[in-house]
């Protein structure tokens, strides 16, 4: 009876059970909330649905990490309303939040997601039709410093020195 079970359970389970949702912040401060599929809210805000693609983060062979693009729309969507925001410069230097978020979660509007934070480095390319980002992961600047902290006992009673 409990194999039933599992097979039965294996076969609910679904392959788009991960939703990415998008918000684009540009240095004023307005926000853009997006994602591929149809159009959802998902604790208070309304996700518009565009057709949107993020190249995955890679290294190349010497180890530097290549800049991750985002495109936003397609051949049959006109994107000329974002067209002031893009050549005023107000998204270049924004901010992109991915929230990667289960689809049960997501229809019962549970906040249980993965978020990811990436600085827009600019407009890499803009037509009517499609818009590309190339987007770079915040790093701490050279001048952080890491806090000294001694682990002895008793704080730490199982450190050996």
């Amino acid at each position: 009876m409990a194999e039933d079970t599992n097979i039965e359970n294996s076969q609910k389970l679904s392959p788009d059970a991960e939703v990415m949702l998008f918000e684009l912040t540009t240095t004023t401060g307005a926000t853009v909330f997006f994602k591929s599929g149809p159009e959802m809210e998902y604790l208070g805000d309304l996700y518009e649905s565009v057709p949107v693609s993020l190249g995955s983060e890679k290294r190349t062979i010497d180890g530097t990490p290549e800049r991750p693009t985002l495109t936003i729309g397609s051949d049959d969507i006109d994107l000329a309303g974002l067209k002031p925001a893009l050549f005023s410069g107000f998204v270049d230097g924004g901010t992109l939040i991915k929230h990667t978020v289960e689809l049960e979660d997501l229809l019962g509007n549970i906040n249980q997601r993965i978020t990811t934070v990436y600085r827009i480095k600019q407009v890499k390319d803009y037509n009517r039709y499609k818009i590309s980002l190339v987007l770079a992961r915040f790093s701490p600047s050279s001048q952080t410093t890491i806090p000294y902290q001694k682990y002895t006992r008793p704080a730490f009673p199982y450190v050996k020195l």
